[in-house]
């Protein structure tokens, strides 16, 4: 009895480009989302105006852009994005139906450029550094300071 290989998707065409005015909603609505989940014991009220004051601040930097992947036949339809600065990725999102297609690695710095720092730490960043020992290390002391009370 010969085992046969389960069959494989073709891998999916991805375009990457800058993030455009139509993508915010979109980013901003993810990223607040999906890193909430990281967080459980923070209440909402405590968490959405942090978590903005962050994102907002590490936006504003000149240094900081977000690249977008979206299908090549519709720019408009995003399988994932992330938002770097020369010298950390501080968060990439991917769509819950295209992780496992390699989104997250076409937006990902490649290997050769030595160990991705990123500001901030999810469950699939634990995934992926205990795969890769070495290759993703975590620098919260790069996030902008949160906002003076009062």
């Amino acid at each position: 009895h010969q085992m046969t290989k389960p069959p494989t998707k073709p891998p999916l065409q991805i375009k990457l480009r800058p993030e455009t005015g139509e993508d915010l909603h979109f980013i901003l609505s993810s990223w607040k989302r999906s890193f909430f989940d990281t967080l459980p014991w923070l209440p909402p009220e405590i968490y959405y105006p942090m978590i903005s004051h962050r994102i907002d601040a590490l936006r504003q930097s000149p240094r900081t852009s977000t690249t977008v992947a979206c299908s090549p036949d519709d720019e408009d339809f995003i399988f994932g994005w992330a938002c770097r600065s020369p010298t950390h990725l501080h968060y990439i999102f991917v769509r819950q139906s295209f992780r496992g297609a390699r989104v997250a690695a076409r937006l990902s710095p490649p290997p050769t450029m030595g160990p991705i720092k990123t500001t901030h730490w999810t469950r699939p960043c634990e995934r992926y550094a205990s795969k890769h020992p070495g290759r993703l290390i975590y620098t919260p002391s790069n996030l902008p300071s949160p906002p003076k009370p009062g």
